[in-house]
């Protein structure tokens, strides 16, 4: 794994030349930091320790990371490196969503609309596949982990939902810090895209983000045209896979970077599921 000097010495000059200060993002998956300079700034992401085991297909990512920076709703791309785990984008000016956000019936009118401009964007190529992203994710927990138990109920829920079904590009990690409104509302980090129901997409929002029964119902009249009432029912469903898929993500993450955080979030996920 390499650091941030032995990334930005292997970016090309016309980039890393005149770079003013270098500051550190929040990042949950890699490390990201904030190229700064006179007239431009830009963003420099690294794998981190634990990237490898969340098997991040980094080509997948920048096929549909392009895609969506020339539909204008992604930054635009300005270096890779798959080899070395590098990306470099245009730094994007804006606020990052709050979590009140998302309880927004005006901000659920927007995030419904962008929904579907990312949805239209051309397949990926890779279906959503939870039984083998589950499986993954519980080789890397471990059997004498504290989560290894539960991690096999997960397991049993997702093979029992089966896959998902009406599949076309989705982002599938949508929450405040990926999300930034400046001149208009661009959508950060697309590792996790694939294709996928819609329905799962607007199901991992509302579980992440713990939208109520009239919120959940005005996403889904809005995305679908009212028709939330009748769609509520696998809207549920939708939201039980990804809460099992999410609980073992975070296992793994808390495997390998414990936090209280992570561990009130997995208790939390855990008694929904149960």
């Amino acid at each position: 794994m390499i650091n941030i000097d032995e990334a930005i010495d292997l970016i090309p000059k016309s980039i890393s030349n005149g770079i003013q200060r270098k500051i550190q993002l929040l990042g949950s998956t890699n490390r990201s930091f904030k190229l700064q300079k006179a007239k431009i700034s830009y963003v420099l992401r690294i794998d981190d320790n634990h990237t490898k085991d969340l098997k991040i297909d980094r080509l997948k990512e920048s096929l549909v990371l392009n895609n969506a920076a020339r539909a204008q709703i992604a930054p635009e791309v300005i270096f890779e490196d798959h080899k070395h785990g590098i990306l470099v984008t245009l730094f994007i000016k804006g606020s990052p969503w709050l979590k009140k956000d998302f309880h927004d019936p005006k901000k659920i009118k927007i995030l419904a609309k962008l929904l579907h401009e990312i949805h239209a964007l051309p397949e990926v190529g890779y279906s959503f596949k939870p039984k083998e992203i589950a499986k993954n994710y519980i080789s890397n927990i471990g059997a004498h982990s504290d989560y290894y138990d539960f991690s096999n109920k997960c397991m049993k829920i997702i093979a029992d939902l089966g896959c998902t079904q009406d599949q076309c590009c989705c982002h599938n990690d949508i929450h405040g810090s990926n999300l930034i409104q400046g001149e208009r509302l661009m959508v950060l980090d697309w590792e996790y895209a694939f294709d996928n129901s819609p329905m799962f997409e607007l199901a991992s929002i509302s579980s992440y983000h713990n939208l109520n029964k009239a919120s959940n119902l005005l996403f889904l009249d809005e995305y679908y045209g009212s028709q939330g009432q009748y769609l509520y029912n696998e809207f549920l469903t939708q939201k039980r896979l990804f809460d099992a898929i999410y609980w073992l993500w975070l296992a793994v993450r808390q495997a390998n970077s414990p936090n209280e955080s992570q561990i009130n979030t997995l208790q939390e996920i855990r008694e929904r599921l149960l």
